[in-house]
């Protein structure tokens, strides 16, 4: 039997896997959160993390007096939030510095097809692209110095 190398297709589709459900347990877990912080009904939780519609996802309140004021500013924190968050999932899943970038943009396109396919439509507003290319760049860049530094860079010890 021979070493089992992370450039294996198995493995790199075991851990890509593994990623995305974690990373949709996690929006999901974000979600939660900002839909109790801002009140808002539980109706609306189970289709938060696929909203992209321009009245549904962006960082403003509602200006009307509806009970979902807040679920355009509550969708898109939690989308930011959760792709924040998901550095800590690349760090301790893939573990290699040099994959980090190829599992954070496959994630973004993994959601982004999903989100496409809940909502049988492409996403047409210029928020939800502005917010997920950023955060793509963001959470490739945080995964990569966080492996980098906190799991690549530990303190050989020389003594033994």
């Amino acid at each position: 039997m021979g070493i089992v190398s992370d450039d294996e297709t198995r493995v790199i589709l075991r851990k890509l896997a593994t990623c995305v459900l974690w990373f949709y347990i996690l929006y999901y877990l974000v979600s939660l959160l900002y839909v109790l912080a801002f009140g808002l009904p539980f109706t609306l939780y189970v289709c938060f993390p696929f909203y992209f519609d321009d009245d549904d996802f962006k960082p403003l309140l509602r200006s009307s007096d509806e009970d979902d004021r807040e679920l355009p500013l509550a969708s898109w924190l939690s989308c930011v939030t959760t792709m924040l968050l998901s550095t800590i999932l690349i760090f301790f899943i893939v573990k290699n510095t040099r994959k980090a970038w190829d599992y954070a943009t496959s994630i973004s396109m993994i959601h982004f097809v999903v989100c496409c396919l809940v909502n049988q439509a492409f996403p047409l507003n210029w928020i939800w692209w502005v917010t997920i290319i950023p955060t793509t760049f963001m959470l490739s860049s945080l995964s990569e110095l966080s492996i980098y530094y906190l799991h690549d860079m530990k303190e050989i010890d020389l003594e033994k």
